[in-house]
């Protein structure tokens, strides 16, 4: 998979969270649960449809290091052993 790949399963699951927010305009290194109104709940919800559809699974001690859509992909990648950085390799 690809980080393109990733950050979509992200977005996806960010907007059927919450919906009303547009996820365009939210900076990939801001907290999300900051940036969106996420209470824990919705958080879990997140992490739940990330795994679903990637696979990885991310246990409640790693919370901290996938708060941002950047941490989020970051994480994905260096636990899935396919994904492929984009052409520019960034984050």
């Amino acid at each position: 998979m690809t980080e393109d790949q990733i950050r979509e399963i992200i977005a996806k699951a960010l907007a059927a969270i919450a919906p009303d927010a547009d996820m365009r305009s939210i900076d990939a290194v801001v907290d999300l649960r900051t940036a969106l109104g996420l209470d824990s709940f919705d958080f879990l919800r997140l992490m739940q449809a990330v795994h679903a559809a990637t696979g990885v699974s991310i246990p409640e001690d790693d919370y901290g290091a996938v708060t941002t859509i950047q941490g989020l992909a970051a994480y994905i990648t260096a636990k899935d052993g396919h994904t492929t950085l984009s052409a520019a390799g960034d984050p």
